[in-house]
């Protein structure tokens, strides 16, 4: 059944045709009353002609429907038209993650932040037990402002025979990121499948190429069973072996061997990305020769500048007032996101000043300028019953109050996953490692303003060790910088409000930088220029700033302008390895 360009599909009036697979067609639509255009997918006639399929088809898509995340395909409705079943999702207005890895205007740190988009919104689908079943480049779509949906999502489940055989498989995932228990037919599949597709995905990111590739689906299909993985280096000798040993395990031919779910997939391969991406080389040690030195950088707060320990209040308080009156912390920022946190307990955290005498001296695994390794702690999936369990027995076991938080943020219970915090604070060793952790714990679940708020706090206390500083300001800034890209899910009021719980406590600089890059983000220009003009001087000279002013000054079309504050960075000596890389990746895409 072919539609044409007017034809009414109910109250949807058929603009043209998108495309057209192996199991559905889909069209761009408009819905007149709404004033919106959706993209409608019909499915095959095959799959209708099934007489188990109806019942099917209602049931799942019903399930299907239910999901409601920013990083899904919404489904809208779904109806029947001439006794043929469609769908009708939002229609997105961009490119696929297929396209995005191929363009070279788009970097690594995007694509990365893309993926770990992709596995919030996977790991949100299997805690609802619906699985997708064809996750893979195609079928992730990216709109306009490079944010990353989930598509089809169990579209394969839909077509799904009663009786499961390779070759009815083999039109329910695609061979190339198949997993091995999906190839043999099993029917009984678990996230791990989803997982391992995902996998498949970051091998090809990291190598440059899908792991198996042959002349025909079934030798594909073949390797993904039975051949033992093809070591990411020795294809790609810039594979480091963090990021090989993460590949392994989320390539692994059992489920039970792989991560538990996407979002800890793709955190640990965000650590061992950053963590080799950011190593910094060590000074360079003075030439006796006639040879001339080869630059190298460390990071840190530059020489002539006092690491920010105060901040110019007037300039904050100034800013907030611009920010509430243009409505940018208003509930509207709320939409998409759910990573607020509630009022704090009656207890609240010890004030910074009562911490002065407790913060630690480095550690060794932290005392090189790479960002610092918060592995240090495990923090497995657990119930919360486990997690309160283990704390019973040891209630000195900060490992388990980071487990209590997490599996008390999944559970949408952010009281508790607070309360786990704040005790697992009082009694941790290394408050800016604890609170380092905990960010990373609230990322994971895509608690990003709580993420944002306990980095904040960590790099406040970092500024009062010379040591640690440069260490824990190249992670949080990257972190802050990254998210301040997607406005929407971040709320500036709730993260006011949980700044002013600790009088002594203040915003480090960066967040001020970073604000500017947030009203970038929205396309609030004006406001982005004013609020960049009120930094202090101190401010201002510190990298960060450098790259986002010169953002903003190619926002406003003054690319020359914006070259000149890049390639100042590269004169500053004590840049953080991302700040240097990101703004190489300007001027050469400029």
């Amino acid at each position: 059944m072919a539609l044409q360009s007017g034809e009414m599909i109910g109250p949807y009036r058929i603009v043209g045709q998108f495309g057209q697979g192996g199991m559905a067609t889909v069209y761009k639509a408009y819905h007149p009353q709404l004033e919106r255009n959706v993209a409608i997918k019909f499915l095959q006639q095959s799959y209708v002609d099934d007489v188990n399929f109806l019942t099917r088809f209602e049931r799942e898509a019903k399930i299907i429907a239910s999901l409601d995340h920013p990083n899904i395909v919404p489904v809208y409705d779904f109806n029947y038209f001439n006794g043929q079943p469609y769908l009708v999702m939002k229609s997105i207005e961009g490119v696929t993650l297929k396209e995005a890895m191929s363009d070279d205007s788009v970097t690594k740190f995007q694509i990365l932040d893309m993926l770990t988009s992709v596995a919030a919104g996977l790991t949100y689908a299997h805690d609802r037990h619906v699985l997708h079943r064809d996750i893979k480049p195609s079928n992730i779509l990216i709109d306009s402002a490079k944010r990353p949906y989930i598509s089809d999502f169990g579209l394969a489940r839909m077509t799904q025979a009663s009786q499961s055989t390779l070759s009815q498989d083999m039109l329910m995932g695609t061979p190339h990121y198949m997993s091995p228990e999906q190839a043999k037919g099993t029917e009984d599949l678990t996230p791990a499948t989803d997982i391992y597709s995902l996998g498949v995905i970051l091998y090809e990111f990291a190598v440059g190429q899908v792991p198996f590739s042959s002349t025909t689906p079934y030798a594909v299909v073949h390797d993904h069973i039975y051949t033992p993985l093809p070591s990411p280096h020795e294809r790609n000798p810039s594979v480091s072996p963090e990021v090989e040993s993460v590949l392994v395990r989320a390539l692994a031919k059992l489920p039970s061997e792989r991560y538990v779910s996407a979002v800890e997939m793709l955190a640990a391969y965000k650590r061992a990305f950053t963590n080799t991406s950011k190593s910094v080389n060590k000074p360079p040690v003075q030439q006796t020769s006639a040879a001339q030195p080869v630059p190298s950088f460390t990071i840190g707060v530059p020489a002539d500048i006092e690491p920010p320990t105060t901040q110019n209040n007037n300039s904050r308080k100034w800013l907030a007032a611009i920010l509430v009156a243009v409505g940018i912390i208003s509930l509207g920022v709320l939409v998409a996101s759910n990573s607020s946190l509630p009022q704090l307990s009656e207890t609240p955290l010890p004030t910074i000043a009562s911490l002065e005498n407790t913060i630690t001296t480095v550690p060794t695994a932290l005392a090189s300028t790479s960002i610092p390794n918060t592995d240090q702690y495990s923090v497995p999936d657990v119930s919360i019953a486990q997690a309160q369990a283990t704390l019973t027995t040891n209630p000195k076991d900060e490992a388990a109050y980071l487990s209590l938080a997490k599996a008390s943020w999944l559970q949408n219970d952010n009281d508790a996953a607070q309360k786990a915090i704040q005790d697992g604070f009082a009694i941790a060793a290394d408050k800016i490692t604890f609170f380092l952790m905990g960010a990373s714990v609230a990322s994971e679940v895509n608690h990003i303003t709580a993420s944002l708020f306990l980095d904040g706090q960590a790099l406040f206390l970092a500024q009062k060790d010379s040591t640690r500083y440069p260490i824990v300001r190249a992670s949080v800034g990257y972190d802050i910088y990254i998210a301040a890209q997607k406005p929407n899910d971040i709320n500036l009021r709730e993260l006011e409000r949980m700044n002013q719980l600790i009088p002594d406590f203040q915003q480090p600089a960066l967040f001020d930088i970073m604000t500017v890059q947030l009203l970038i983000a929205q396309k609030r220009l004006p406001l982005a220029q004013a609020a960049y003009n009120r930094l202090s001087i101190a401010t201002t000279k510190l990298s960060e700033a450098f790259l986002v002013h010169g953002e903003l000054l190619q926002a406003q079309g003054n690319t020359e302008k914006a070259k000149k504050e890049w390639k100042a960075v590269l004169q500053i000596p004590d840049t953080p390895l991302w700040v240097m890389e990101r703004v190489t990746d300007l001027i050469n895409s400029n």
